[in-house]
């Protein structure tokens, strides 16, 4: 049933258009769906005025795609346990590789169950509201500069993942049926090593690459959405300070109310964003070292060093990234505190 509500046409879905380019390739791939699909337009009223209007639909299909998916990927996951020991096309040897793939995949269902359940909780729909209630309701100066950035970085983020999901995917594919190398063993046991099964679990495959390669994303978007919320208010303080600077800003109880909320939408992300990144950094540092030892006393052929060099420079740089991106917010906060103490 549709609904028809009138609401601010300040701070409707901003920060959601911003992240488009992630969140669309997310609920592609069945990894994010929000609690409405809402449809933004405008409303001629009687007398003769716009009023911005808010289209609320189910997306019931959605939900169910993405429960699906991550059904899928936990059945995939648990088959890998039994794969250490036995299995119809079990091999002795090549631990490693089973360590690596049986990490990654625990990692990438962890990451999606953490994600799809703040989807399902509410915490990223709270999140995109209250920032643009924050943000965008208050007239912050430097705003539409602070989108066009976010939005291009955005663009950028999706666009190195799109190439590690590529080169990532085509690894496998070459690997598992053009090259016929040892990989195999560790990629379709306990099932039967045969066509049909190598195809099934290389779809599943891209689905898992898509997790590892577009949640770091989603990382580091809300980051600096988030940074650059706490910048925006530390310019707007620094400005009120530097008017008058023996009395207090004419505007404080704005800039209180404002930075309140900032805050309760760092508490809100905190929800999502700490076992994400908890997950994210323990499983890369992990990956990280048995990735450099299964390249360094293995004899691989080409497409195997190349798989296994993408994937430890993955590893690497998924760390270095989200570090350094938490580590921005955690400046951009205390930079309003050494505003307020001075």
């Amino acid at each position: 049933m549709h609904t028809d509500k009138c609401v601010n046409p300040l701070g409707i879905n901003r920060i959601q258009d911003v992240m488009k380019p992630v969140l669309v390739i997310l609920e592609l791939f069945g990894l994010f769906y929000t609690q409405r699909d809402n449809k933004i337009d405008a409303k001629e009223t009687k007398d003769g005025s716009e009023c911005v209007v808010e289209k609320k639909h189910s997306n019931k299909f959605k939900k169910m795609y993405c429960w699906v998916v991550l059904c899928c990927l936990a059945v995939s996951t648990l088959r890998y346990i039994p794969g250490f020991w036995t299995g119809a096309s079990f091999v002795p040897g090549f631990t490693v590789l089973k360590v690596i793939n049986a990490s990654w995949f625990c990692q990438g269902l962890f990451s999606a169950t953490v994600t799809l359940f703040n989807c399902h909780s509410g915490s990223w729909n709270d999140f995109f509201k209250l920032w643009n209630k924050a943000i965008q309701n208050a007239h912050c100066k430097g705003l539409c500069l602070l989108l066009k950035n976010l939005r291009r970085f955005a663009v950028i983020c999706i666009i190195f993942a799109w190439v590690f999901w590529i080169f990532n995917v085509v690894g496998i594919f070459l690997m598992v049926f053009i090259f016929n190398t040892d990989f195999i063993n560790s990629f379709t046991n306990p099932l039967p090593d045969n066509s049909a099964w190598r195809v099934i679990l290389l779809l599943i495959h891209a689905y898992f690459s898509a997790i590892s390669a577009f949640s770091i994303p989603l990382v580091l978007v809300c980051s600096k959405s988030i940074a650059g919320a706490f910048y925006l208010l530390s310019h707007r303080l620094s400005c009120a300070i530097k008017t008058n600077p023996t009395k207090f800003p004419a505007n404080l109880e704005q800039l209180r109310r404002q930075h309140l909320e900032l805050c309760n939408l760092v508490d809100i992300l905190d929800r999502p964003m700490r076992i994400l990144l908890v997950n994210l950094l323990t499983i890369y540092i992990f990956l990280a070292c048995f990735n450099l030892y299964q390249l360094i006393n293995s004899n691989n052929n080409l497409v195997n060093t190349m798989m296994m060099v993408m994937w430890l420079l993955t590893a690497y740089l998924g760390v270095g990234f989200v570090s350094w991106f938490a580590a921005t917010v955690h400046e951009a906060v205390s930079n309003v505190l050494l505003l307020i103490r001075l």
